[in-house]
């Protein structure tokens, strides 16, 4: 049985997952925390750089909050300002660039 690796797949959704909690659901750009078990999560989001959603490549993600996100919509943010380095391992960096469609 094939995983659904599509544009909001169960592969996508998985490193998404990973991604946060490799982040330590901190915003890279303004150092919001959402703390362990608080429903301030689910203000993290994965925010594709280059604005492609299909674009999947760790190089073209990072975990912002959803104020960031907002502002970063709207012009109200440049892209790659104050930008945080996740410090992610190398190992989720090799699984990351694999093609993903």
């Amino acid at each position: 049985m094939k995983v659904d690796s599509g544009f909001r797949g169960f592969e996508y959704q998985d490193m998404v997952r990973q991604l946060k909690r490799i982040a330590n659901w901190t915003c890279a750009r303004c150092g919001y925390h959402a703390e362990e078990g608080s429903f301030d999560r689910v203000n993290i989001l994965v925010h594709h750089i280059d604005r492609n959603p299909f674009n999947h490549n760790l190089n073209n993600l990072e975990v912002i909050c959803d104020n960031c996100h907002h502002q970063l919509t709207w012009g109200k943010l440049e892209e790659g300002a104050k930008k945080v380095d996740a410090h992610y391992p190398e190992s989720f960096k090799k699984e990351s660039t694999k093609e993903r469609i």
